[in-house]
């Protein structure tokens, strides 16, 4: 194992037995990785002591043409394994071998530590790896739970026989519960990349094993107990015997890939709404890039998005605004004031909504602006209608202060929304004192509240109640008026307020 300095931060018996003495008859396969760890490789309890002074790889071997270098690098900076048959391996000061290795980059579960697992098997002289059973007596996981991969052994009956800690944080279940069960058992249940059920025999290590060929980064979904899927991406590599072409395990190891998936079908999810929303708002949406001098000022704003809407109010088409310049091709936008409304909305980043006249279409706008990057997006609705309804109740208001009868209106929770000028002159409440409050607070004694629950029954059942009341004014005073209480309803049927007309019959 090396760290990425390349200085050799742990190895296995067997490597010492290889490259330190030269004399040995038997050369054993080299040991480096997770592979020859399962079986004779180093573990805490019967590791050798390094020297303070760890040694550089490249030291201890020769590497002329930069081949193990490269090798090194490429696997780190990828963040993939790299494997190949009978390179050549030499001592400084020592034989050459001929060896079949793979690189895999590690890493420290914090991401403080990582290098390359190199991991080479000396076929000069094509010795047999030792048993499985010898493997799996050997536990490795005081080496793989350092890396942030979760690691499982399968043997050749499908049943996983060793893994790390990592491993059950993913899959959300103890080893002791993984370890031992098979592939195909009822608890492990997965999910191909587009969310339909994925077959057990199809899972990817399984595979690896049936196929003989190593799978790399499949992502598939696996469900923990009693949770969402977890999505990981697996590689699993087949183990081989030197006399057997049937593998008697796979190595499998796989990452949580699940909030990066999660990001992705989010950051999907919003492209598809926003291409839904801007195709069919009814609200005309551009957006603008705002376009600098050389000190940095804003000089003017390009178009950069519009959807549908925007079209047809502008009288253009997406390929004929889309680039264009504001100042230049929609001139009234400046004229209206909205060039400086969209700079200060880029330099301050606070929104900025307006009501705009434009004369051509004769129509009134809401326009809202929103600091979009280095930009602006725009909404234009139109509000003609609004604004003429408005008129309307204006011109209404107008008229009901005109007349001599008190007149409010309250929601149906009781709180006043309307208020003419009778209603002031008989009460003493102006329309800024009164609005908002509640209509038994202030205008009526505390004694008339079942007379006044009695009023709203019969109104609910028959849409208006007509008779006598008693009201206080804001001095304290007594008004006997004559009442007309109607109900007001939405669009929908539903009631929304209540008109109350009341006629002052003090003084008769």
């Amino acid at each position: 194992m090396l760290d990425d300095e390349w200085r050799i931060v742990t190895h296995s018996r067997q490597w010492l037995e290889v490259f330190r003495n030269e004399g040995a008859e038997a050369r054993k396969p080299i040991a480096l990785d997770r592979i020859e760890l399962e079986g004779e490789g180093t573990f805490p309890e019967e590791a050798l002591p390094l020297p303070t002074n760890q040694r550089v790889f490249f030291d201890v071997f020769a590497d002329p043409d930069d081949e193990w270098h490269d090798t090194f690098v490429q696997s780190l900076k990828d963040k993939s394994s790299r494997k190949g048959y009978g390179r050549v391996l030499s001592q400084s000061d020592g034989p050459t071998y001929r060896v079949d290795w793979e690189v895999r980059p590690w890493q420290t579960k914090d991401g403080a530590e990582r290098g390359v697992l190199l991991s080479v098997v000396d076929r000069t002289e094509e010795r047999q790896a030792k048993s499985l059973r010898r493997q799996v007596d050997r536990r490795f996981d005081a080496l793989v739970d350092t890396i942030s991969e979760g690691v499982l052994l399968m043997d050749e009956e499908g049943v996983f026989r060793d893994g790390n800690e990592t491993a059950q944080d993913i899959l959300g279940r103890p080893l002791d519960e993984i370890i031992g069960s098979r592939f195909d058992d009822d608890i492990w249940n997965g999910l191909r990349e587009d969310g339909t059920p994925l077959p057990n025999v199809e899972f990817p290590f399984w595979r690896a094993y049936v196929e003989r060929e190593p799978v790399q980064d499949e992502v598939m979904g696996i469900y923990p107990p009693d949770a969402p899927p977890r999505w990981i991406r697996v590689n699993a590599q087949p183990l081989f015997r030197d006399t057997e072409k049937a593998p008697y395990a796979v190595l499998v190891s796989f990452d949580d890939i699940t909030d990066e998936r999660l990001k992705e079908e989010a950051l999907q999810a919003s492209r598809d709404l926003l291409s839904s929303v801007l195709s069919s708002s009814l609200d005309g949406i551009m957006v603008f890039s705002a376009v600098r001098d050389e000190d940095e000022a804003i000089v003017d704003f390009e178009c950069a998005l519009v959807n549908p809407q925007a079209e047809k109010l502008i009288g253009s088409t997406a390929e004929d605004i889309v680039g264009a310049r504001l100042r230049e091709t929609m001139p009234k936008q400046e004229e209206k004031g909205l060039f400086e409304a969209y700079r200060n909305v880029v330099e301050t980043g606070e929104p900025a909504e307006m009501k705009v006249h434009y004369d051509t279409l004769d129509a009134w706008f809401q326009v809202m602006a929103v600091k979009v990057e280095n930009g602006v997006a725009v909404t234009y609705r139109d509000i003609t209608d609004r604004k003429e309804a408005e008129q309307q109740i204006r011109e209404q208001a107008q008229l009901l202060d005109k007349a001599r009868d008190a007149i409010l209106a309250h929601d149906m929770d009781g709180r006043i929304v309307y208020w003419n000028k009778s209603a002031e002159r008989l009460t003493g409440w102006s329309k800024d004192e009164i609005l908002g409050k509640w209509a038994r607070d202030c205008l009526y004694d505390p004694d008339t509240e079942d007379k006044l629950r009695q009023c709203h029954e019969t109104m609910i059942e028959e849409g208006e109640w007509t008779g006598e009341l008693r009201m206080r004014t804001k001095d304290g005073e007594e008004r006997i008026v004559e009442s007309r209480w109607s109900l007001v309803r939405d669009s929908a049927g539903d009631p929304k307020q209540v008109l109350v007309i009341n006629t002052d019959i003090t003084e008769r």
